[in-house]
């Protein structure tokens, strides 16, 4: 799928394409060969570099419990079977965005008093490719689901938009601000390039 400004004529577009054919090729035979893991299907569930171990029950209503290693989901009996698969992806997802948030809320903490800043609000969220992102007044947006990568990757981004409180761009400062807070960054921004496709709870949501 290709993007382009309305008023670009199209020979314009198939010119650019043709110029990055190579390029596009490559990614898309990479693509062919990437190992997406179906983590419902498997029962086995990472947290911040932990695993959990996923146990579904019938109950007369549904609720998620940590118990140690396990996450125990009830759902309902009266779930259709149908939906049942699609219940049981939204109540994990839901103890995600929470452990997210309480997660999220005391790295923030920690981290803005290493950087001597201050974030004014955190928002949780459900991106596809975008990990965070920082405004001048202060407000964090952060991807629940980067709860499913190791806490010391997870660990880099929210270091990364505290230091756009900073320096509200990409520039040498902000980068050696960055370099100088989380020596491991580069480590950190190699793994998300190389593990995005496996950072979704099951096959469907990483190809939607």
């Amino acid at each position: 799928m290709v993007f382009a400004p309305s008023n670009l004529p199209q020979s314009s577009i198939d010119l650019c394409m043709l110029e990055k054919k190579n390029w596009i090729q490559r990614h898309l035979e990479r693509r062919t060969t990437l190992t997406v893991i179906d983590h419902l299907a498997l029962g086995k569930l990472p947290l911040l570099g932990e695993e959990l171990s996923l146990q579904i029950v019938d109950d007369s209503y549904s609720a998620v419990t940590l118990e140690g290693q396990k996450l125990w989901v009830q759902l309902s009996h009266r779930i259709n079977k149908s939906n049942r698969q699609a219940h049981l992806e939204k109540l994990v997802t839901q103890f995600y965005q929470q452990q997210a948030q309480d997660w999220f809320s005391e790295r923030l903490t920690y981290w803005q008093a290493k950087l001597d800043v201050r974030f004014s609000t955190l928002q949780v969220k459900q991106w596809r490719r975008k990990w965070g992102s920082c405004d001048s007044k202060g407000v964090v947006s952060l991807n629940w689901r980067l709860l499913l990568a190791p806490a010391w990757v997870a660990d880099y981004v929210v270091v990364h938009e505290l230091a756009h409180l900073r320096y509200m761009n990409h520039s040498a400062n902000f980068w050696q601000l960055v370099a100088l807070t989380y020596p491991q960054y580069k480590l950190a921004e190699a793994y998300l390039r190389e593990h995005q496709h496996q950072l979704f709870l099951t096959n469907v949501a990483q190809d939607q």
